[in-house]
């Protein structure tokens, strides 16, 4: 098996810095001062046609049901710049302590399976601020003033920066 990961401003890991937990799987454990936004995985070497490699990230407690699916190589795309900032969800915060995973599996699983861009937590507040921005928007009983948008959004970043996102669950 030959595959790295590269994180910014990080020197290159092989295969050989993780530690193989089974036959088809890699952890590497990976410190950092502030958090990892972006995460480069690529192999070096084809694998065997039918195979492709998982790519997972885990914040700490690092148990298996909190593994977050990035996505995957093989060999008609063997590598891939993976951007985890949106995975994580409130109980992990935004760590700076992560474990990166890496399985082999069968081409036939890992096209079953959608990588996770998002947490769901990210998912419901991006719903939470279009429904603001639409009854904003309803406000103005289809006559919306040519300056409307740009009103909104320094509405919406005051309100933000006053009273964090906590007041987009509140129905005013």
């Amino acid at each position: 098996m030959v595959f790295h990961v590269v994180i910014p401003g990080r020197a290159a890991v092989g295969v050989e810095g993780f530690a193989q937990t089974s036959p088809t799987r890699w952890v590497l454990p990976v410190e950092a001062l502030a958090a990892i936004n972006e995460v480069v995985v690529f192999l070096s070497a084809p694998l065997a046609p039918e195979l492709g490699l998982a790519v997972y990230i885990a914040a700490p407690p690092f148990e298996e049901a909190q593994w977050h699916y990035l996505g995957a190589l093989h060999n008609e795309c063997p590598s891939a710049v993976f951007k985890p900032q949106y995975v994580w969800n409130a109980r992990d915060a935004t760590p700076t302590a992560v474990q990166l995973g890496v399985e082999l599996l069968p081409l036939a699983t890992l096209g079953a399976r959608a990588p996770e861009m998002a947490s769901s937590e990210v998912i419901e507040v991006a719903k939470l601020i279009a429904t603001d921005l639409i009854t904003y928007m309803q406000s103005f009983a289809g006559r919306l003033p040519s300056d409307g948008m740009e009103k909104w959004l320094r509405r919406f970043t005051e309100k933000c920066q006053r009273q964090g996102i906590n007041w987009l669950h509140r129905r005013d």
